[in-house]
C-alpha cells in the first residue's frame, strides 16, 4: 500500500483520467503504473485483489493482508499531511485531491458497482499475471495493460479509495489558509466529504463491485477453466510455499 499510495499521489497530480491529459501529465500515470508493476512483481498484496489460487480461502492470511494495507494507508495519509501535500503544484495538487474525492462521493450507486467490477478485474488480472508470467520483461509486458485499465476506470477499489478520498479530507481539514487563497476555492463546496458519505456512498457499492469483479469474474473463471485439470492441486502447493 505504500507503493499504491505513491501511485495515488501521482494520479492526483495528473488530475485523474490520464488518457485525457497532456503527455506531461500522462508521464506521471506511466510512472505510477511502473511503480505498481514493480510492487506486484515483488509479491505485493491488496485486500479483495489477492488471487487465492488454491481451493480454500485462508482467512488468517487475508486478515494479515488487511492489517498491512490499513497500516500502509495510515502511513501514506500521515506523510502527506506532514509534508503539506495540499500546497504541491502551487495548490493544484490539493485542489485535484478535493475534486477527485468529491466526484467519487457523488457517483451513482450502480455506477460505482460497475466501475468497481471493471477496476478490480484489471487489478486481479494483473496480480494473476504477475504470479504466472516468467521473466522480468514478460511480467512487465503483461502487467502494464491491466493496470492501465485499472487506472483509467477511475481506480474504484475499496482499499485505494481509502487513500484517495481521505486525501481530500486531509486537504479540507489541514490545508493552510494560503491554500484557499491561492486556489481561490471555497471550503463550503466540499461539505459532502464526510465519513458517513465515504462509507455509504462509496465504499459499500465499490466493495460489492470489487467482489464481483475479482473473486467472481476472475477467480471463478479460472476455477472453471481448471475444472478437469490437476492445476488446483499445484496451485494449492504454490499457496503453501508463498
Amino acid at each position: 500500500m505504500l507503493a499504491v499510495g505513491i501511485c495515488a499521489c501521482l494520479y492526483i497530480a495528473s488530475n485523474g483520467e490520464m488518457e485525457h491529459q497532456a503527455f506531461s501529465l500522462q508521464r506521471l500515470g506511466i510512472l505510477g503504473v511502473g511503480l505498481m508493476c514493480v510492487a506486484l512483481m515483488r509479491g505485493g498484496e491488496i485486500t479483495t485483489s489477492t488471487v487465492h489460487a488454491g481451493m480454500t480461502l485462508n482467512w488468517r492470511a487475508l486478515g494479515r493482508v488487511l492489517i498491512g494495507n490499513l497500516v500502509g494507508i495510515a502511513l501514506v495519509l500521515l506523510v502527506a499531511t506532514l509534508l503539506g501535500a495540499a500546497m504541491w503544484q502551487q495548490g493544484q495538487w490539493g485542489l485535484s485531491a478535493l475534486n477527485i474525492a468529491l466526484v467519487k462521493i457523488h457517483y451513482g450507486y450502480w455506477e460505482l458497482v460497475a466501475l468497481g467490477v471493471l477496476s478490480n478485474m484489471g487489478l486481479c488480472l494483473a496480480i494473476w499475471l504477475s504470479r504466472v508470467a516468467e521473466g522480468t520483461v514478460l511480467k512487465l509486458m503483461t502487467l502494464f495493460a491491466p493496470i492501465w485499465l485499472f487506472l483509467n476506470t477511475g481506480i474504484e477499489h475499496v482499499m485505494i479509495n481509502l487513500i484517495l478520498i481521505p486525501m481530500g479530507f486531509v486537504v479540507l481539514h489541514f490545508a493552510p489558509e494560503a491554500f484557499w487563497s491561492v486556489t481561490q476555492s471555497d471550503p463550503g463546496l466540499y461539505t459532502d466529504l464526510t465519513l458517513t458519505n465515504l462509507v455509504f456512498d462509496n465504499l459499500l457499492p465499490v466493495l460489492l463491485g470489487n467482489l464481483v469483479g475479482g473473486w467472481g469474474m476472475i477467480g471463478l473463471v479460472h476455477l472453471w477453466l481448471d475444472r478437469d485439470e490437476q492445476d488446483p492441486l499445484l496451485l494449492d502447493e504454490l499457496d503453501g510455499e508463498k
